[in-house]
This record gives structure tokens, C-alpha cells and sequence, in this order.
């Protein structure tokens, strides 16, 4: 997850990360991660990384070490980590459940409240 307002791209997104790992561990270590960018969301900030199983915890980890992306400062967020898409996919959903749950319970105006349903 990408925090703040962004006008970065998904390519934008997947370049910085893989910067931070060629920089952490090396082309060797690029490569065998085998990473996609499966999904992204300019709207929501949210995307869904694949990699090798074995080499998640060192994609957790590039993704802590990125603090720019084209320029602009950005903290990229671990939400979960599945054994399959469709995990994911779910974790997601819930996610986006309970955003749109705190931004229920933030508005006061009942206006406001209509517009979020």
C-alpha cells in the first residue's frame, strides 16, 4: 500500500522496487524473486505483489527500504501475505471493507454518509 496522493504509475511503482532489490540483494537476487505487479490501483493506492515463496520475507524488506517513488516520497506497506492469489484477493476485499467501515464511523454528516453507500 502506498501512502498519500500519488500520480505514480504502475510501472513507476514496480521500477522502484525492483531498484531496492538490485540494490539490496543484487541482479542474483532480482531474478530469483521473479516478481508482477498482479494488480494496482492508482485510486486506492493498493497493488498485489508475486514472487518466488522463498523470497518474500527479502520483498517485504525492499519494500520497507523504498522511500521514493519518481521522485516522491512514499512508504509502501505490507497488508498480507498469501500462500495464493485468491487469498489475497480476499485479504484485499476486507481490507477495503474496513476503510469503508472508519470512513462510516469519521463522518458525522448524514449527506456525507449517503454518498459513502
Amino acid at each position: 500500500l502506498v501512502e498519500g496522493r500519488s500520480a505514480a504509475t504502475e510501472e513507476d511503482i514496480l521500477q522502484a522496487v525492483k531498484s531496492s532489490l538490485a540494490t539490496n540483494w543484487g541482479d542474483v537476487g532480482l531474478g530469483r524473486m521473479q516478481l508482477r505487479l498482479v494488480y494496482w490501483s492508482p485510486a486506492l493506492l493498493l497493488g498485489i505483489l508475486r514472487c518466488q515463496r522463498s523470497t518474500s520475507e527479502q520483498l517485504w524488506s525492499a519494500l520497507s527500504l523504498v522511500s521514493k517513488v519518481k521522485g516522491q516520497t512514499m512508504v509502501l506497506r505490507v497488508h498480507r501475505i498469501g500462500g495464493s492469489l485468491r487469498a489475497v484477493q480476499l485479504a484485499v476485499a476486507e481490507l477495503l471493507q474496513e476503510r469503508r467501515r472508519r470512513a462510516l464511523a469519521s463522518t458525522d454528516v448524514l449527506a456525507e454518509v449517503e454518498a459513502l453507500r
